[in-house]
């Protein structure tokens, strides 16, 4: 039986939310054991754009074939999303050039089924994507280090204690390489990310700019802004070549220091031999 989108409503267990064009894939997943999940079908594009406010998918499942609404235009308008920017989404498509230009499979949260394919292998599929989501859930968007406090529901960064005001495209490209923390981010992927558009050549230099910028404001915290020569940057978490230093007692003053006389050797400078 296919949930209709006025049946909507919130739940206790993961959802899943499948924009198909009638291929049955709701009775397939049940049929194949799958029950421990609340599964929402849409059978249009502008059904499944209607019922997205009013759900928090775990899992999107995504017809090329989908009707109505560009399956490509419905993907994008998800990922400017912030609320469903990380979702991860299984595209059932009809050949891989379906997906020829998607540059999201690196980030590991969008993968693909060619259709004609098995339960079985829908199943594997669906369960990597929600075994990763669930692995990320607990990341509440928030990271904090000794001098760098960014947490992005509340659109708030912090350098030493003190908020830092920073423009949105700022604020963005700092929370883009903060989430892909550890791995190296070109200028084209920043530009598409970050500013929404692609281009290339001079045009990535724009990025550059942003990042000077950036590391202006974050003043003694810009360290965590790595530039990556002739690819773009990254993100660190450990200062390169700081040495952490156990907190050892004080000196005693000069005045507890013995004095005890030097021995004769050594009170004219000479050297023992």
């Amino acid at each position: 039986m296919k949930i209709m989108q006025s049946e909507v409503k919130s739940s206790p267990i993961p959802t899943i939310l499948i924009a198909e064009n009638g291929a049955g894939i709701i009775e397939l997943i049940h049929a194949n054991g799958m029950t421990d999940y609340d599964l929402l079908a849409a059978e249009d594009g502008a059904s499944a754009l209607l019922m997205l406010p009013r759900v928090s998918p775990s899992l999107i499942v995504l017809d090329v074939d989908l009707a109505k609404v560009n399956w490509f235009e419905f993907y994008k308008s998800i990922r400017k999303d912030h609320a469903h920017a990380r979702t991860p989404i299984l595209i059932l498509i009809n050949s891989t050039e379906d997906v020829i230009g998607l540059s999201d499979f690196s980030l590991g949260n969008t993968d693909f089924v060619i259709k004609p394919f098995t339960p079985q292998e829908l199943l594997v599929r669906m369960r990597r994507l929600l075994n990763l989501r669930q692995s990320t859930d607990d990341d509440s968007g928030v990271l904090e280090y000794d001098d760098l406090q960014l947490d992005v529901p509340r659109h708030e960064v912090l350098v030493n204690g003190d908020e830092i005001n920073l423009t949105v495209t700022e604020f963005k490209l700092l929370a883009t390489l903060a989430q892909r923390r550890g791995r190296v981010q070109s200028r084209e992927r920043l530009l598409q990310d970050v500013c929404e558009y692609h281009a290339s050549g001079l045009e990535t230099r724009t990025i550059d700019t942003h990042m000077r910028r950036l590391r202006n404001k974050l003043g003694p915290a810009n360290w965590h802004l790595e530039s990556v020569r002739g690819i773009g940057y990254r993100f660190l978490e450990k200062q390169p070549g700081r040495t952490w230093k156990r907190n050892l007692p004080s000196a005693a003053p000069p005045s507890a220091i013995s004095r005890r006389p030097l021995p004769i050797a050594l009170q004219d400078n000479s050297t023992i031999r």
